[in-house]
């Protein structure tokens, strides 16, 4: 994508190698649809790219997060599957009635990455939401750069 495009996906769409993100670019992934990459999401310095309304997004082998990025996942239902996962920037959780969707991935390497979450909408009470599930390699972000608002004890 070019540098400040943006692309609206309301409907199921197959990208069969990658999508390469350039700077200012935007993806908003909605309405129940179905995202297939067959490789490679690439995203470079001050892309956004975000997951809501049931959607899920497959990528056959990463999702790059460069500096500067930002990733959101909002509501409940939506799914995103990656065997690997690099993030030097943000993942934002905005969680609905019940929670949100999960990242699932064979392999993690969450660097400097930020982690937001935002609850003002959950009213599920307590347990544990799962946000990203990794089979192996997992780093975490230092516990300064996990922010939770809205959460109420």
């Amino acid at each position: 994508m070019r540098t400040d495009a943006m692309l609206d996906v309301t409907a199921d769409l197959t990208i069969g190698n990658q999508l390469v993100m350039q700077s200012d670019a935007s993806v908003t992934q909605s309405s129940g649809s179905d995202v297939s990459i067959g490789k490679y999401l690439n995203m470079l310095s001050g892309t956004h790219y975000s997951v809501s309304d049931h959607a899920s997004l497959s990528i056959g082998t990463q999702l790059y997060m460069g500096h500067n990025t930002k990733f959101t996942v909002k509501g409940d239902g939506t799914s995103i599957g990656v065997q690997d996962l690099t993030i030097y920037g943000e993942v934002e959780f905005v969680l609905g009635p019940s929670g949100t969707g999960t990242f699932d991935v064979y392999s993690c390497n969450i660097l400097p990455a930020e982690l937001t979450i935002n609850a003002s909408a959950y009213s599920g009470g307590g347990g544990t939401i799962r946000l990203i599930k990794c089979t192996t390699n997992t780093l975490c972000p230092s516990e300064d750069r996990v922010v939770i608002t809205d959460l109420d004890p």
